[in-house]
């Protein structure tokens, strides 16, 4: 971790803002859910108040910094891995657009790209030289990368950097122990409130992502008929497991629905790529802090299946590091 000033990482998703700090060998981390007035289904309603939402949070937990590192949820950034003719990296900013002409929304300069090498480049000439170059590209919406300087800035913070979680995830890769274990087929499963996002990794690199429209929000749903009581209720419920209501036969249920879709997400994966070894799941998000339905996916994938909490035991302080791992991976050295 970057040990020479003051760093925070920020990370926003499934309406909840984590932060993390590294200040010398001072470490702190905090999760908040936020008020539906300033970020509602992951849009930002009012950036002022998100402003003041995460300079109070800030305050109000003991950090004390004056850089910021924020990360890019899934849901606003692209991402492809593209193969090139080698060229200058002047060239390569000039064509970085057209390779998002078939998949961004609106117009080409709308948005900001950026690109990371990846090694090693296969293909050579008679003589050894490189041919082709394979690069991550990313392409953000400018208008949310201002919105995010903006908020940042009135936040007292100074951005230093901004990463999309799935480069945050490539280098928390790099803290499993053996070079076999970086590589390995494996799946970042996000589970959030109304989505869940399968991330697939191989030999160390971000391959491929895919969204499935069920979440935490089906849980309360259930919980909340149940138990005849208003949805908010049923979520405060589920996360306090009042009455043991994360273990009901209702929220039962529910889960068993969650993990079908899950594997049904997996079989089409495997599937559609008859190449793919993937033997491991990593569970995060607001899913993986839910007892019974980590019990139920390790139960019902036939894979080795752990928490991020499990995956990490060196960040893992206080039993969160499902909900801070983005926050905590963004402040990690390259």
């Amino acid at each position: 971790m970057s040990k020479r000033t003051g760093n925070i990482g920020i990370y926003t998703a499934h309406g909840r803002l984590t932060l993390a700090m590294i200040k010398g060998k001072d470490f702190k981390s905090v999760s908040v859910d936020i008020p539906e007035n300033i970020v509602s289904r992951g849009e930002i309603i009012s950036k002022n108040l998100y402003a003041t939402f995460i300079r109070d949070t800030i305050k109000a937990n003991g950090f004390r910094a004056k850089n910021a590192s924020f990360v890019i949820g899934a849901d606003q950034v692209f991402i492809r891995n593209v193969k090139i003719p080698k060229m200058a990296d002047e060239q390569i900013k000039y064509n970085l657009p057209f390779e998002f002409r078939d998949y961004i929304r609106g117009e080409l300069k709308d948005y900001l790209y950026d690109y990371a090498y990846r090694p090693p480049m296969v293909e050579k000439n008679t003589e050894g030289d490189e041919q082709t170059l394979d690069l991550m590209a990313v392409a953000v919406p400018v208008e949310y990368f201002d919105n995010v300087s903006e908020i940042v800035q009135k936040a007292g913070l100074k951005l230093v950097k901004a990463l999309p979680e799935v480069c945050v995830l490539e280098r928390l890769l790099k803290e499993f122990p053996t070079p076999e274990e970086q590589k390995i087929e494996r799946c970042f499963l996000d589970i959030g409130n109304s989505a869940t996002r399968l991330q697939i990794f191989k030999d160390g690199k971000y391959k491929l992502a895919q969204l499935i429209d069920i979440g935490i929000n089906h849980v309360n749903a259930a919980i909340a008929d149940d138990m005849n009581i208003d949805f908010e209720l049923a979520k405060t419920y589920l996360n306090t497991k009042y009455e043991n209501c994360d273990r009901s036969e209702a929220a039962m249920n529910a889960y068993r629905d969650i993990s079908a879709e899950i594997i049904k997400g997996f079989n089409y994966y495997e599937m559609s790529d008859m190449s793919s070894r993937l033997n491991e799941v990593v569970i995060y998000g607001n899913g993986g802090m839910i007892e019974p339905l980590v019990e139920l996916l390790k139960e019902r994938i036939s894979m080795h299946v752990i928490t991020m909490n499990e995956a990490f035991p060196q960040f893992n302080k206080d039993g969160m590091f499902n909900v801070m791992a983005a926050s905590t991976g963004v402040l990690l050295d390259n």
